[in-house]
């Protein structure tokens, strides 16, 4: 069975469960969406973080940072995973865009990624650490 949390993207959502099958309408199905404390998605004892690694990293829009989810999901599942897809940076600078100023933010964008990179089986030796290329290649393995 897949757990959903019931916060994570319509789309995905939604691809899962047609997939899938939703568990509350149909017993046969093998997926269901509720609250989940840790995690964005659980099977068994996997438990699944994903994200938009630049933007969690910063903590930009989020409630509580990477470090505190991956902690989280450490703590709470025997096989946890983060899982990383689709990244596309988009920088985003002040007044008027020049190609200079945008390739300066990439790079900054880049490098804050790569320090993570490194440094996360030494922080997290436990988490596995996947990145595809797509969401429907997210909803494949998931399936």
């Amino acid at each position: 069975m897949l757990i959903i949390d019931d916060r994570e993207n319509e789309k995905v959502k939604q691809k899962l469960l047609m997939r899938m099958g939703d568990f509350s309408k149909s017993p046969d199905g093998r997926a269901k969406i509720k609250r989940l404390k840790s995690a964005d998605y659980v099977i068994g004892q996997w438990g699944v973080e994903i994200n938009d690694l630049y933007r969690s990293i910063l903590g930009i829009g989020r409630t509580r940072t990477i470090l505190d989810q991956l902690r989280d999901l450490e703590e709470n599942f025997d096989k946890p995973f983060l899982v990383v897809y689709n990244t596309k940076l988009k920088p985003y600078v002040h007044g008027r865009p020049t190609a200079q100023k945008m390739a300066i933010e990439m790079t900054k964008m880049q490098k804050v990624i790569n320090q993570f990179k490194l440094t996360f089986y030494q922080r997290f030796p436990n988490i596995m650490y996947m990145e595809l290329p797509s969401m429907d290649s997210f909803c494949d393995w998931l399936v």
